[in-house]
C-alpha cells in the first residue's frame, strides 16, 4: 500500500507535477487549455477499469451458473470458488441470495410436479411461459457480467464484495437511483474512455458586451471531494494496481496533469467542466422521475390462470389433488417474481433513455442560450470566508440565481426549464456561458462526448435487455400465430390468455422505451443543425465587424469555423453514438417494425380467443374425466 499512499499524497500536493518528468513543474498556462490528453499518460488501471465490451465466454459461463444454480454448490470446494459464489449471491445471508434460491426452488417445484404428478387441467403452455420468463431473466443477469471489465471480474473472484458494491452494479438497485459515488465513478470512467482530463477543462462565463474574458488566470477550479473518487477507486482496487506499475515513475495518477483545486474567488470568470457535468446530471435525475409500475402487471399475470379457469367452469387450481395446490402456490410465486424483475429491467431502460434525452436537450439549449448550473455557486460560505462544499447530487431547496457573474434578485420557487433559461418563476443557480467563444464551443463538444459516454456499461446492458425481451415477444408471437394456423392444438385457455397478456405488457414497455430512444436520437441529430445555424450567424457577424474591429472579427470567424467542424463531427457521430436495441439504432423504421409484429401477434391471440379453438377441459361433474 505504500505506492498507493504516495500516489494519493502527490495527487493532493499543492504543486502540479508532470508524470513523465516529476522533477519539473508545469508553468501557469496563458492559452486555452485542451482537455484531450495522450492515452499513454493516463492511469493504466483506470484504462483497464473503463473497458466496456461484450465477452461471449463470460456470458455463457454466467448463464449456466445462474440457470443451474443447484450446481453452484460444487463451487465451494476452493476458496476462490467460494468467493465467486458469495459475490454472485449463491451463498450468504443476504436478501439477494434468499431471493435467488426462492425463485429457483419454486421453478424446480413446478417442473417436478408437472412431470411427476401433473394436475388434470394443467397444460404445457403455462409451464412453457414460466420457463421462458425464467430463462430470459437469467440471460439478463448473464449480460451484466458479460459487460463487466476483466479487471473487475478478476477482483470479484478474489475478494469479497460489500453489499453496497453489489447494489451499485445492478440496474434495479443501482442505476435506477444512482448515488453520488456511482455518478462520479461513471463520469470519471467516461472521461478516461474519451481520453479527456476533466481537471483541466473550464468554461468562460459570459461578460457584458464589449468586455473580453481574461485568459491569464490559473487552472479551472475543481472541488477536492470531486476528485476523491479517484482515491477511493485506487484504495478499493489496491491489490490489482501493482501489476500495472512498470516503474517508480509510473505512479498511478487520476489524469495526466491533475492540478491543485482552486477557489472560485480566484477565477470568478470561469467555471470547471467537471462542475457543469455534475450539475447537468443532477438536474437530469431530479427532472426525470422513476415511476414504478411493475406490481400491477405481475399481479394480473398471476391472477389470469385462476380467473380463466373459473370463467370456463374448470377447477381454479387446475386439479383436485394436493399437487395441484402445490403447483398453484409455486407458479404464483415464481411468476410474480419473474414478471416483477423482467418488467423492472425494461422500466429502467425506459428511465435511462428519458434521462439521456433530457441531457441531449440541455446540451442543445446550452448552445442557444448558454445557461448552466454551477456547482461552486451552490456551495455555502462560512462566516470566515471559507467555502463549504456540498455533494454533487444533493437536494437544494432555495439556491440563489447567478447571471453573468452578478446575483439578481430572488425569485419564486420552481425548476428550470428544459432550455436552461430562467423565468420569473424559476429559482436556481444559473450562470451564462459565452457560447460565441471558440474555447467554450470546444469545451461543449468535450462535455457532449462525456455525457454521451456516461454510464456506458449500464447503457450497453440495458440495450441488450431490450433486445432480449424483443426476442421473447417474438417467440410468444410466433406461438400465437401457430395457434391461428392450426399448427398447435394442445393449448389451454389459461395459457393462451397468459401469453396474450405477456405480449401486451412487453409491447407497451418496449414501445415506450423505443419511442424515448427515438426521441433521444432525434435530439442528438438536432445538435448538428444548431451548430450549422450558429456557424452561419457567427460568419455573418464576423463580416459585419471586420471594418470596426478586425481582431474581434477574426475571433468570431474562428468560432464560426469551429461550429462548422463540430457540426460535421456531430453528423459523423450520429450512427456510432445512437441509442440502440438489438444492435439497430432506435429509428422510426425499428419502432414501426416492432409495432407491426406485436400487433400481428396480439391479433392472432385475440382471434384464437374469439374462435374458442383451444382446449377447455371441463371438470368431472360437467362431463369430463378425472
Amino acid at each position: 500500500m505504500e505506492p498507493i499512499r504516495e500516489a494519493i499524497r502527490r495527487m493532493s500536493s499543492p504543486r502540479r507535477l508532470d508524470p513523465r518528468k516529476q522533477s519539473d513543474y508545469l508553468p501557469e498556462l496563458t492559452e486555452d487549455i485542451d482537455m484531450s490528453v495522450d492515452p499513454a499518460s493516463l492511469d493504466p488501471f483506470l484504462l483497464a477499469l473503463s473497458v466496456v465490451e461484450f465477452q461471449p465466454l463470460v456470458f455463457l459461463r454466467e448463464f449456466c451458473l445462474h440457470a443451474m444454480q443447484h450446481l453452484s454448490l460444487l463451487l465451494l470446494l476452493t476458496h476462490r470458488k467460494r468467493v465467486l459464489a458469495y459475490n454472485r449471491e449463491f451463498i450468504g445471508w443476504t436478501f439477494g441470495c434468499f431471493l435467488q434460491w426462492t425463485m429457483f426452488g419454486f421453478m424446480m417445484t413446478c417442473v417436478a410436479i408437472f412431470f411427476w404428478d401433473r394436475p388434470e387441467q394443467l397444460g404445457w403452455d403455462e409451464l412453457a411461459i414460466t420457463g421462458l420468463l425464467f430463462v430470459f431473466r437469467h440471460a439478463v443477469i448473464a449480460f451484466k457480467y458479460a459487460f463487466t471489465s476483466p479487471i473487475e471480474l478478476q477482483r470479484m473472484e478474489e475478494e469479497l464484495e460489500s453489499t453496497e458494491a453489489k447494489k451499485q452494479r445492478q440496474v434495479l438497485t443501482g442505476w435506477s437511483r444512482p448515488n453520488k459515488e456511482l455518478v462520479q465513478r461513471e463520469i470519471l470512467l467516461a472521461s478516461v474512455r474519451q481520453w479527456l482530463d476533466l481537471t483541466q477543462g473550464y468554461f468562460y462565463v459570459k461578460k457584458e458586451r464589449g468586455s473580453e474574458p481574461s485568459r491569464t488566470d490559473g487552472a479551472a477550479p475543481v472541488r477536492p471531494e470531486d476528485i476523491a473518487v479517484v482515491n477511493d477507486l485506487h484504495v478499493r482496487y489496491a491489490a490489482y494496481l501493482e501489476q500495472h506499475q512498470q516503474a517508480p515513475c509510473a505512479t498511478p495518477t487520476p489524469m495526466a496533469n491533475c492540478g491543485k483545486p482552486r477557489d472560485l474567488r480566484e477565477v470568478p470568470d470561469r467555471v470547471a467542466v467537471w462542475n457543469v457535468i455534475n450539475e447537468l446530471i443532477e438536474e437530469c435525475h431530479r427532472s426525470v422521475k422513476s415511476m414504478e409500475t411493475r406490481l400491477i402487471p405481475a399481479v394480473i399475470f398471476c391472477a389470469i390462470p385462476f380467473a380463466v379457469r373459473w370463467w370456463y367452469g374448470q377447477y381454479v387450481v387446475a386439479g383436485t389433488r394436493w399437487t395441484a395446490y402445490a403447483y398453484a402456490v409455486a407458479s404464483v410465486s415464481v411468476n410474480f417474481l419473474m414478471v416483477m424483475s423482467n418488467v423492472g429491467f425494461v422500466h429502467v431502460c425506459l428511465i435511462d433513455f428519458q434521462r439521456r434525452e433530457y441531457l441531449f436537450t440541455r446540451l442543445k439549449a446550452i448552445l442557444l442560450d448558454g445557461f448552466v448550473r454551477d456547482g461552486l455557486t451552490s456551495s455555502t460560505r462560512t462566516s470566515d470566508g471559507n467555502q463549504e462544499s456540498t455533494s454533487v447530487v444533493s437536494d437544494r431547496k432555495e439556491p440563489t440565481a447567478v447571471s453573468n457573474g452578478e446575483p439578481p434578485a430572488a425569485t419564486a420557487d420552481g425548476e428550470p426549464s428544459a432550455s436552461g433559461g430562467s423565468s420569473p418563476d424559476d429559482q436556481c443557480n444559473l450562470i451564462q456561458l459565452d457560447m460565441d467563444s471558440s474555447h467554450n464551443l470546444l469545451m461543449w463538444w468535450y462535455t457532449r462526448q462525456i455525457l454521451q459516454d456516461y454510464g456506458k456499461v449500464y447503457l450497453m446492458r440495458l440495450q441488450c435487455y431490450c433486445g432480449t425481451f424483443i426476442v421473447l415477444a417474438l417467440i410468444l408471437g410466433i406461438i400465437l400465430l401457430l395457434f391461428v394456423f392450426d399448427k398447435l392444438k394442445t393449448v389451454t385457455a389459461a395459457g393462451l390468455y397468459c401469453a396474450v397478456w405477456i405480449v401486451i405488457v412487453i409491447f407497451v414497455a418496449l414501445f415506450r422505451a423505443l419511442y424515448d430512444g427515438l426521441n433521444a436520437n432525434y435530439v442528438r441529430k438536432q445538435h448538428s443543425h444548431v451548430l450549422f445555424r450558429k456557424s452561419i450567424i457567427l460568419s455573418t457577424r464576423a463580416e459585419r465587424m471586420r471594418a470596426k474591429n478586425r481582431e474581434r472579427s477574426a475571433e468570431v470567424k474562428d468560432a464560426a469555423n469551429l461550429c462548422w467542424v463540430l457540426a460535421q463531427a456531430c453528423q459523423d457521430d450520429e450512427e456510432a453514438g445512437a441509442l440502440r436495441v438489438l444492435g439497430l439504432p432506435c429509428s422510426p423504421e425499428l419502432v414501426t417494425s416492432f409495432g407491426s409484429i406485436a400487433v400481428a401477434a396480439l391479433s392472432a391471440g385475440m382471434q384464437t380467443i374469439r374462435s374458442g379453438s383451444f382446449g377447455v377441459v371441463p371438470p368431472p361433474g360437467l362431463g369430463g374425466t378425472s
